[in-house]
Parts: structure tokens; sequence; C-alpha cells
């Protein structure tokens, strides 16, 4: 399973996660899930929105995640040629390099 990140022109949408199971296009996150499950139940928005929360969810999160991609309806596939479309980062906030950088001899 690939995770990406996109960003579109649709009103309401900012950053968006998108998954793509084997050779499969990537089908908006929260489109498939709703369509799998019928709905976005409890806590699971930060989940579906961010990769590193998405990651952290673990094993049980990422079978569900790749079920509802391999079930997901073709309106839930990213249109990358709708108007200012962009694929981003994957990664939504990155970790911090301040400590790797304090040993100089990891840099070189």
């Amino acid at each position: 399973m690939r995770i990406y990140r996109y960003r579109s022109s649709e009103p309401g949408l900012h950053h968006r996660l998108a998954v793509a199971v084997g050779d499969g296009a990537p089908v908006d996150l929260v489109s498939a899930w709703i369509a799998a499950t019928g709905g976005l139940e409890g806590d699971l928005g930060p989940y579906l929105s961010s990769t590193l929360r998405l990651i952290e969810g673990g094993p049980e999160l990422w079978r569900s995640v790749r079920e509802a991609a391999e079930a997901a309806p073709a309106e839930a596939v990213v249109d990358g040629s709708a108007p200012d479309f962009r694929w981003l980062s994957p990664l939504d906030r990155m970790a911090s390099l301040r400590d790797f950088l304090g040993f100089e001899s990891h840099v070189l």
C-alpha cells in the first residue's frame, strides 16, 4: 500500500490522504473509507487525514484502510489533472533534525 498526500481546489478540501494498493490508482482515503464503512465513526478522523497518525495506527488500521481502498468506488479515484491539484510531501510533519545536526560527523 502506498500513501500519498495532496491538495485539491475543491471547496472544503485542504490536505488529503490518498492510498493505492498494488498497481491501482490512488483513491481519496476518506471517500474510500466512507464508501466501505458507511461513515466515520469515533475518533478516526485524525488517522485518516494525517500520514504519521495513519502509520502510528498500526497493522489493524492498515488492514482496514487497505480493504477500504480495494473496495473504493470509481468516484474515489484522485483526479490529478484537476485545476490547482498538487501532490504534496507524503509526511505531514517532519521530525526535527536538530539533534541529528548536533553531531557534525553524522552530517558529513
